[in-house]
């Protein structure tokens, strides 16, 4: 029989297994640096065998910004199920008790960013409906012709948030500066921002903000040249292109039938 709960601090462990196993590229030491980052017992689900969790998602509170207000939302991130559980309906009896609790607890919605294409056709059958997309461009360094500082993870998440777009996700400081300890946030001019991941001669943008469509190219050149990197890859959000977020509505009175909500940082 299988017990859905919150997590509490003695699931760690089996949380830390759950999470290698799903995720073989993170080591413990980053696993643990995101639970540092989360509370715990707030935000992490698990399906439990004998009191061991054998499935689990973390679902991280953000706000939806619309124009006219801001609603409580969860973010699905790092789902994962011990491979001799698989196929078993297990993660999906978790993802229903998920949505009836944050429904109970005023939340608005739930929303995810699909880790690839074959998702998007399993998350539609629990609600979830794409809203956001994005496109990549790659490219090659230009010149250094832009001004570019960079910012600290404190100051990173105000200045990030003054730049949204008016329908857009806003994340809590303390996660914003989670991610920007994978990378490195910059402030471009006065007007505009971007979040940076430098591999070797390569620069990935995965966040970027105030810059207009037709200057994209230009600046993401500028910032690769600025890391010192040789190629980039950059990540846009559009009106269509590849799924890059689905959102389920929890509360129809509260959001507004059609959104496209800016999400930018997803914590890949």
């Amino acid at each position: 029989m299988v017990d859905i709960r919150m997590a509490t601090q003695a699931d760690v462990p089996a949380i830390c297994e759950l999470w290698h196993t799903a995720f073989s590229k993170d080591s413990e030491e980053e696993c643990l640096t995101f639970l540092k980052a989360i509370s715990l017992c707030e935000v992490c689900v698990v399906a439990c065998e004998n009191s061991t969790p054998i499935s689990m998602a973390f679902f991280i509170p953000a706000d939806l910004r619309t124009a006219n207000r801001a609603v409580p939302v969860r973010y699905l991130y790092a789902a994962a199920t011990l491979p001799s559980y698989r196929n078993q309906g297990i993660f999906s009896q978790l993802l229903r008790w998920s949505h009836r609790r944050w429904k109970e607890k005023g939340e608005a919605a739930c929303f995810l960013n699909p880790a690839e294409p074959s998702l998007v056709g399993f998350y539609q059958r629990f609600g979830y409906q794409p809203v956001a997309f994005c496109h990549t461009i790659e490219g090659t360094a230009g010149s250094k012709s832009l001004p570019v500082t960079p910012l600290s993870a404190g100051e990173y998440p105000k200045v990030r948030t003054a730049l949204l777009p008016s329908e857009s996700i806003v994340w809590p400081d303390s996660i914003v500066q989670y991610a920007a300890s994978y990378g490195t946030p910059v402030r471009i001019g006065q007007t505009a921002c971007a979040f940076c991941e430098s591999n070797g001669r390569h620069l990935r943008i995965v966040d970027m903000l105030g810059v207009p469509q037709t200057s994209q190219m230009t600046v993401c050149q500028a910032l690769t040249a600025w890391f010192g990197c040789d190629t980039f890859t950059a990540r846009f959000h559009t009106q269509d292109g590849a799924c890059y977020g689905m959102l389920v509505c929890l509360d129809t009175e509260r959001l507004p039938p059609t959104i496209t909500p800016y999400i930018g940082l997803v914590f890949d």
